[in-house]
C-alpha cells in the first residue's frame, strides 16, 4: 500500500470498541484496523460478502465448542429419530449461546443441498430414508430446538425465519 493516509471519521463508541480490541491483541488501533481490512479484503477477493464469512465462522466455532463438527454423511447414523433429537439438543444450545440460528439453518441447508432457502423460509425436501432423511431430521430438530416454526407440507417441512435471507 502506499504511503498515503486519509482519515477517516467514526463514532466514539465505535473508536472505543476498536481501541479495546487492538489492546487486548497487543496492537495498535492502526495496526489492528489494517489487519482487518486485509483479512475482509481476501474474503471480498474470493467472492464472499466479509460480514457474513465472520458470521459463519462464529457459527462454526460454536460448533466445535458444542464438540460438534460438520460430518460426512456416511458417517452420520441412521437413526433419523435421534439426529431429530440431538438436533433439537443442539438448537437450543445455539439459541442460548446467542447465535443467529436462522444463519445456522440457512448455511446447513446451504451446504448439504438437503432443500432451498426462499425469501424469509428455508424448505426441506421431502425424504423418506437413507442418510438425507437424517440430515433432515437433524436439521428440523434444530430449528424447533431453537423455536422456529416448522410446518409439514405433504412429505416436506417448511421453517419460517425471522429475517429475509442476504445475499452470500
Amino acid at each position: 500500500m502506499s504511503g498515503k493516509r486519509r482519515s477517516i471519521m467514526i463514532d466514539n463508541e465505535y473508536a472505543e470498541i476498536l481501541e479495546k480490541l487492538a489492546k487486548r491483541h497487543g496492537l495498535s488501533i492502526a495496526s489492528y484496523l489494517r489487519s482487518l481490512i486485509n483479512a475482509a479484503k481476501e474474503a471480498e477477493d474470493r467472492g464472499y460478502y466479509a460480514p457474513r464469512l465472520l458470521t459463519r465462522a462464529l457459527i462454526y466455532e460454536a460448533f466445535s465448542r458444542l464438540r460438534s463438527i460438520p460430518t460426512p454423511v456416511e458417517l452420520i447414523c441412521s437413526d433419523y429419530n435421534k439426529a431429530y433429537s440431538e438436533g433439537k439438543k443442539i438448537g437450543l444450545a445455539l439459541r442460548g449461546l446467542g447465535l443467529d440460528v436462522g444463519e445456522v439453518l440457512s448455511l446447513l441447508v446451504e451446504r448439504t443441498g438437503i432443500g432451498a432457502a426462499e425469501y424469509s423460509r428455508l424448505v426441506l425436501f421431502g425424504y423418506t430414508s437413507g442418510e438425507n432423511l437424517v440430515i433432515r431430521e437433524f436439521i428440523r430438530g434444530v430449528a424447533e430446538g431453537a423455536g422456529y416454526t416448522v410446518s409439514e407440507v405433504g412429505d416436506s417441512y417448511v421453517i419460517k425465519l425471522s429475517y429475509k435471507l442476504s445475499a452470500t
